[in-house]
């Protein structure tokens, strides 16, 4: 039983995805792919911000 509503595996995938995360990633255990996402995602939201491009 998860101590907080929506921690337990069921519920993985909507803190995910609120996050903009691939849950799919997660729950494949591809922890590879997942950090690529993330990485990706991250330098989505700071580029344009700092103005600039990474690649």
């Amino acid at each position: 039983m998860a101590l907080v509503q929506g921690a337990g595996p069921e519920g993985a995938g909507e803190s995910a995805g609120a996050t903009g995360f691939q849950s799919e990633t997660l729950r494949a255990d591809d922890f590879e792919a997942f950090y690529r996402q993330r990485m990706q995602r991250l330098l989505e939201i700071i580029e344009p911000t700092m103005g600039k491009s990474c690649c």
